[in-house]
């Protein structure tokens, strides 16, 4: 049962209790008050009208007390995105540094990857490349470059193109060590 059911018999019980005894006491005195159902009616009204308010009330503070507790939790939670915002704030530097490297670690990317298309490195090769993120990219290109390039062009990418492969661009077909190690024989350095 609920309060204002519990209420409600309350008053019938004691409103009965009081007619029973009025019964019993008209027998012996007839000043005694006699309730009519109207009378029972409006008690009974006046309880409940009363019971209702007080649960109305009781409904009312919990509900207010409710909203001051979530507005003291809102309350954290904007402190915390504040905090969190100057958090960021301080990021901000390292993320445009992170940009400009990214920036720089593409366009590296992309004058190797014309280098090695110059060099004869097939499209398939390149799109294969593509599927890895651009710094894999450059590793994989720095790991593999004797594989990616035909036998007559290995060497540093930054170089395909620019110097015969056997590192011999004086024209006498010898290298720089052989010509100075001659030079050294003849004389030419004063030796």
């Amino acid at each position: 049962m609920s309060d204002t059911e519990d209420t409600k018999q309350g008053l019938i019980d004691a409103v009965e209790g009081d007619k029973a005894k009025g019964d019993a006491t008209d027998k012996k005195a007839d000043d005694t008050p006699k309730f009519t159902q109207a009378d029972l009616d409006r008690l009974i009204n006046e309880r409940l009208a009363r019971a209702d308010k007080a649960a109305k009330d009781k409904a009312d503070k919990a509900a207010k007390e409710a909203e001051e507790k979530a507005l003291a939790e809102n309350a954290k939670w904007q402190e915390l995105a504040e905090k969190r915002g100057k958090e960021v704030e301080t990021l901000n530097p390292y993320k445009e540094r992170a940009e400009a490297y990214e920036k720089a670690l593409l366009t590296q990317l992309e004058s190797v990857r014309k280098q090695l298309k110059n060099g004869g490195v097939s499209d398939t090769v390149l799109d294969l490349l593509n599927a890895k993120p651009p710094a894999e990219q450059l590793e994989y290109i720095a790991q593999k470059m004797d594989e990616l390039l035909p036998q007559e062009q290995k060497g540093n990418p930054a170089n395909v193109g620019k110097y015969p492969p056997s590192g011999k661009s004086n024209g006498s077909g010898k290298t720089k060590d052989q010509l100075v190690s001659e030079r050294k024989k003849t004389g030419i350095y004063g030796m």
